[in-house]
């Protein structure tokens, strides 16, 4: 089943969670945020960078796949891609599936972020390969929490 997060989820389950230093080691060290809307990227990079976390930004899939292709040949791959599921030209489920389907040093962890939490959407993402889903309107912690790492197996 695919984690959802969303402003309704308590905040207390989250206290424990959220970083209490800027480099918490529970949280990526690169993002990649790929959406068409400049206002949510801005909104999604001060949570992040405020956090300790170094935020790329593209404003389309097609834009999302050059810097994450850039950023894999460069050695310095992505951990998380916060992936808007709605944009026009490629939408985040074809971003996604690209992405994934890229032979990759590092695999990142994406996250489908949305307006439209329903059912419909969970299935495609999880096909996509989405690992989970944050929903518009959204708070600052369970952005974070949908960013960190995956424990160790």
């Amino acid at each position: 089943m695919t984690p959802v997060v969303s402003a309704r989820t308590p905040v207390r389950s989250f206290t424990q969670f959220l970083p209490t230093t800027p480099s918490s080691p529970h949280l990526p060290h690169r993002v990649l945020v790929v959406d068409d809307c400049p206002e949510q990227r801005l909104i999604i990079r001060k949570v992040l960078e405020r956090s300790g976390v170094a935020v790329d930004e593209a404003s389309s899939g097609f834009e999302g796949l050059k810097l994450y292709d850039a950023a894999q040949r460069q050695g310095a791959a992505y951990e998380v891609v916060l992936m808007d599921l709605r944009m026009p030209g490629m939408d985040g489920m074809e971003t996604t599936r690209r992405m994934l389907a890229r032979r990759a040093t590092v695999r990142p962890r994406i996250v489908g972020v949305t307006a439209e939490p329903h059912e419909a959407f969970f299935a495609a993402c999880r096909s996509a390969g989405m690992e989970a889903i944050v929903a518009k309107p959204f708070r600052a912690g369970s952005l974070l929490v949908a960013c960190m790492k995956r424990p160790c197996a």
